[in-house]
């Protein structure tokens, strides 16, 4: 399952994101049903905000932010907020476009 010359990862590493795929999954299969998935999506959202403070406020003694860090991050939500602007400009029914203007020095 890898590259010739690559091990395979640890176990306590990969074992989270197996996890998260599973429940993606499930999380997917269970909004098929939902009458309207946007508002469906949004209150899971707003329901995993407390939960991610939580864990952000026990993680903050660990936070490192670096500029390339920050950089790459940045230049990601431009190009996701770019290609959802895009995604909007296709479909007729939305009444406007939002985009993100960055400056990347």
């Amino acid at each position: 399952m890898v590259s010739p010359g690559l091990s395979a990862p640890p176990p306590l590493a990969s074992t989270p994101m197996a996890v998260a795929g599973i429940a993606w999954g499930i999380y997917s299969l269970r909004g098929r049903g939902s009458g309207d998935p946007v508002a469906a999506t949004a209150g899971s959202f707003a329901r995993a905000v407390p939960f991610a403070l939580l864990v952000s406020l026990a993680m903050l003694q660990n936070l490192e932010i670096t500029a390339r860090g920050a950089w790459l991050a940045d230049l990601s939500g431009g190009l996701a907020v770019r290609r959802r602007g895009s995604d909007c400009a296709k479909r007729e029914d939305e009444d406007s476009v939002s985009f993100n203007l960055r400056i990347l020095s």
